[in-house]
């Protein structure tokens, strides 16, 4: 979807791509970056983005296009509800961010214009 839009954003010398990652991409405070060994693959799936966007930022950013990723950790979905059915502590409930704190982050990145950050991977870590 990138690639098909980013012409079109060149061209009208602006625009924002933002792809969706994992918080497996972001140092922190007691633990570095990815999510353990079963995490493999998933991890090597969100590194090659955290590539893409490296790249689309260095490539895009003369045409006044900003790219980057939000990576978040666990978001409450019906989705997440349904994998971790039966699984969720009370410790893991506490870090579970709403759908709208995400939506928040996107928003004030978003809101940053044309002179905001590109290339980045914006943590997205717990709700406030």
């Amino acid at each position: 979807l990138g690639r098909a839009v980013a012409p079109s954003m060149a061209e009208a010398g602006a625009g924002n791509i933002v792809l969706v990652s994992t918080d497996h991409m972001v140092d922190r405070p007691g633990r570095t970056t990815g999510g353990g060994a079963w995490m493999d693959l998933y991890d090597a799936a969100k590194w090659g983005l955290r590539g893409l966007v490296e790249s689309w930022a260095l490539a895009l950013g003369p045409s006044g296009v900003r790219v980057n990723s939000l990576c978040m950790g666990a978001t409450d979905t019906p989705m997440l509800r349904s994998f971790m059915a039966g699984r969720i502590t009370p410790e893991f409930e506490a870090q579970i961010m709403s759908p709208e704190h995400v939506a928040g982050v996107l928003v004030d990145l978003l809101r940053e214009g044309p002179a905001g950050r590109t290339g980045e991977q914006v943590p997205v870590l717990c709700r406030p």
